[in-house]
């Protein structure tokens, strides 16, 4: 076993993000040539040669996490991946990664493309079949590739997307569990993330919430009783909310004006505004998973102005 590994008892020292998936992907594309062989196969697309693996290519109508352009004959091809862990699908986000392979192939880039959708099983098999991705890969699948090359560094890799795979499934338990006065596991991560909050985010309010839901409410500096924010932590979202009175006002003005990741949800007598972040895992200390909770923070952060200016206009 690698000595770093063993070291950490087969554990990681991090919290794996969708970030190191991508960059995972991206160096086995371009060192391991088994490993291609091994995508390219599964991908339908047999004997083509690997050209190019780019990390966070942005454009108009969104984000692809990783673009691979491939060489099959005399055919040049898109593979377009979006890599997710836990972090729910966003509205049209299949149908974005379309448009977006269409334009690259009416401006002559490439001849055609695939959209890939890299993510745990767990969390392939909730994703609905009407959802056109050409293909599904699960993290599992890279691993068991992985493994199987077994040449120096696998042990490291592989570790990274078995952490990732689990931790999905262990937030996905954890955000079903039925609720409990007290949960051994959530009083503490609250705890510690009420703590965070105070000491990096002070334009932010965070009470003591120690009870028994998976969730944590917060206020911001200038907002009215009724307009409040909530991170759940297992099922990966951070939520503008905007209640009885306010909900209308806060539909109206936030029309069209939504961030590309955001999405409108009409929850009872409130207004949701939603924003997808990774999700939190309930084995691993608070100090492990700060990156989690600072990137959830800060895209609620972002909703503040959104917030303030719901307020300024009154129901």
């Amino acid at each position: 076993m690698n000595p770093i590994l063993a070291r950490y008892n087969t554990g990681l020292p991090f919290s794996v993000q969708e970030r190191d998936i991508d960059l995972i992907l991206i160096e086995q594309l371009h060192m391991c040539r088994s490993f291609a062989d091994w995508l390219t196969g599964r991908l339908d697309l047999t004997g083509a040669v690997v050209e190019t693996a780019r990390h966070s290519v942005h454009r108009e109508h969104g984000e692809t996490d990783v673009l691979v352009i491939v060489r099959l004959g005399e055919e040049s091809v898109a593979v377009m991946i979006e890599d997710k862990i836990g972090a729910p699908m966003q509205p049209n986000q299949c149908e974005r990664y379309h448009l977006r392979g269409s334009i690259l192939c009416e401006e002559g880039a490439v001849d055609r493309y695939k959209t890939v959708l890299c993510a745990p099983a767990g969390y392939l098999a909730g994703v609905p079949t009407d959802q056109r991705w050409h293909d599904r890969v699960s993290l599992e699948e890279l691993g068991q590739s992985i493994e199987g090359a077994a040449y120096p560094g696998w042990e490291w890799r592989h570790a990274i997307l078995v952490a990732a795979a689990s931790r999905q499934t262990r937030a996905r338990e954890a955000d079903n569990r039925a609720n409990h006065a007290y949960d051994a596991v959530i009083a503490p991560l609250k705890r510690a993330y009420h703590d965070f909050v105070q000491a990096r985010y002070p334009q932010l309010q965070a009470s003591r919430q120690e009870g028994r839901d998976r969730e944590y409410y917060l206020g911001a500096l200038g907002l009215p009783p009724g307009i409040r924010f909530k991170h759940a932590f297992f099922r990966g979202e951070v939520s503008a909310i905007f209640e009885k009175a306010w909900a209308p006002t806060a539909e109206r003005h936030v029309e069209g004006k939504l961030p590309e990741e955001a999405w409108p949800v009409q929850h009872g007598s409130e207004f949701h505004v939603r924003m997808p972040v990774e999700v939190m895992d309930p084995q691993l200390p608070f100090e492990e998973q700060e990156e989690v909770a600072a990137k959830a923070l800060d895209q609620i952060g972002n909703m503040v102005n959104m917030a303030l200016s719901v307020a300024k206009a009154r129901p």
